[in-house]
């Protein structure tokens, strides 16, 4: 009887961690998704794109961005790799011709990108297109930041009493 609640116990115990898991991998994916939409309006509201543009633009873009985060994530797992310190001479030579290689199919996939967009979008569009990309991830930066300061201020500096101002004192009666 002792087991049986035990085992019981166990799977009550994984069964919520498991649950919690996958709250946080959703709460990335909406986080994610939520980005993605924002970054979407900023170029589209930037960019001036009509319906037709954008329409013509956005797969192009997403399919870009997909190919590019694949040669984002080969750039990573061979960077770990030799982060780890654990690669023999040789493995340590080809995670950096893998690196290099990536980065060279990366420096292509932007180009290609540029000349696929030039003719739905104009040149000078494209030209201002990775401006505000870049542009768009300083904003979101700062944001971040001010949001951090906000949230480790908390209304209260630290040490701060309730009901006293910061940097002056209240008078008493």
């Amino acid at each position: 009887m002792k087991k049986a609640n035990l085992i019981m116990a166990l799977i009550m115990i994984f069964s919520v961690a498991n649950l919690m898991a996958q709250k946080d991998d959703s709460t990335k994916v909406n986080r994610k998704q939520k980005i993605e939409s924002l970054k979407r309006a900023y170029i589209t509201e930037k960019l001036d794109l009509t319906t037709a543009e954008a329409e013509k633009f956005w797969p192009i873009y997403n399919s870009h961005t997909k190919k590019e985060d694949a040669v984002k994530q080969a750039i990573q797992e061979s960077n770990t790799k030799l982060k780890s310190g654990t690669l023999s001479e040789k493995e340590t030579i080809v995670a950096i011709d893998v690196i290099t290689l990536k980065h060279k199919e990366q420096a292509d996939l932007e180009g290609q990108f540029m000349k696929d967009c030039i003719p739905v979008i104009g040149a000078k569009k494209v030209s201002q297109l990775s401006g505000l990309q870049r542009e768009f991830q300083r904003e979101m930066m700062q944001q971040l930041k001010n949001r951090r300061k906000e949230n480790m201020d908390g209304g209260q500096r630290q040490g701060q009493r309730p009901g006293k101002v910061q940097g002056q004192n209240k008078m008493r009666n």
